[in-house]
């Protein structure tokens, strides 16, 4: 995302300015203001009430500009870590479990059969949750989901093997439709439905392989990098958690659903390795 635009520039030039002196440059409007209302107040001449009333008229959008930048520069980094954590410890995870699991009552979506039991959230840093989400067998699946206020990404493993053919190993990047048409790789064929929906959608597409002491296992990236922050709008934040746990749901249910594929709860990268000593 590109932020080399002027309207960029002199916004982040002026957020960047000490407080101090943005309190300064507050001043005056407030000083301006204060004025307007004394001449208002203070006197029975007409052209000088005017006067005021103009004062405080050019002064208004002056005063609000001042106490927005301050407002903006009081924010501090752990505020915005603390939003983005929140989010993704709250609202992310209730909308998985209102599609995963079918929890939340009425919120729930009637129409979608629960595919798991339980989802966990364990927020690994303020920008990083991994969900544990177990099956009707207690058997573990894990993704997670990563974003700041500029991008999001999902990622979800599976234990994949595919009886038509081996998996291949090569990692694949789809970008748009057209590339997803082209692709003929079993780890796309089998969940095809969810990435055309995924790319249709603005999101990017990962898939790579991994090994671990679980055995093996594929990891399904989903991710949308936005021209704007997202993450101080309730409206898009909701937006975003139901389009992380949709897209979830329909990965996991037409993965189950595929021909010749069989999945199986997987850790993914987070089971060490286990160390072979050398002979």
């Amino acid at each position: 995302m590109s932020q080399a635009s002027d309207g960029f520039e002199l916004r982040d030039g002026l957020l960047a300015l000490p407080l101090l002196f943005l309190l300064l440059i507050a001043c005056i409007p407030l000083v301006a203001a204060s004025l307007g209302v004394l001449l208002i107040f203070s006197t029975e001449s007409d052209s000088v009430r005017t006067a005021g009333i103009l004062l405080i008229t050019l002064s208004a959008p002056a005063l609000a500009v001042a106490v927005g930048l301050v407002a903006a520069v009081r924010v501090r980094t752990d505020d915005i870590d603390r939003l983005v954590r929140t989010w993704l410890t709250t609202t992310v995870q209730e909308k998985l479990s209102s599609y995963l699991v079918g929890a939340g009552g009425s919120r729930a979506p009637r129409l979608y059969p629960p595919l798991f039991r339980e989802v966990q959230a364990f927020p690994e840093t303020s920008s990083f949750c991994l969900f544990e989400i177990t099956d009707f067998e207690d058997e573990p699946h894990f993704l997670y989901v990563k974003s700041n206020i500029f991008n999001v990404e999902i990622g979800i493993f599976l234990a994949l093997t595919s009886g038509a053919r081996a998996i291949p190993e090569v990692p694949v990047h789809l970008t748009d439709l057209g590339s997803l048409a082209a692709c003929d790789d079993p780890r796309v064929r089998c969940v095809a439905d969810t990435l055309h929906g995924a790319i249709s959608e603005g999101y990017g597409i990962y898939i790579s392989n991994g090994r671990n002491s679980d055995g093996d296992y594929v990891t399904y990236r989903l991710r949308q990098k936005l021209e704007a922050q997202f993450i101080t709008s309730p409206y898009t934040r909701r937006y975003f958690a139901e389009d992380i746990a949709i897209a979830a749901y329909w990965l996991y249910s037409e993965v189950r659903s595929a021909d010749g594929v069989a999945i199986s709860g997987s850790r993914g990268p987070l089971v060490p390795h286990e160390v072979v000593p050398s002979p």
